[in-house]
């Protein structure tokens, strides 16, 4: 099982915004997100993310293929 690269960074980036475990990252809103996010690739990938975590499928989430 090989980790995806771009999910992991953006993990650690909202953990070094303050984020750090799965309810914060939960009700992150877009416009939090607009203070750490480049491009609106990265807003969705956070998406994906709060959909991993409500579902408890991080280690998928984490693990999955770069598009």
């Amino acid at each position: 099982m090989k980790m995806n690269n771009r999910n992991l960074n953006i993990l650690r980036k909202i953990i070094e915004a303050g984020y750090a475990d799965e309810k914060t990252i939960s009700t992150l809103t877009a416009e939090d997100m607009v203070d750490f996010c480049r491009d609106l690739r990265e807003m969705k990938v956070i998406i994906e993310l709060q959909k991993a975590v409500k579902a408890n499928t991080l280690i998928a989430f984490l693990t999955s293929q770069e598009e």
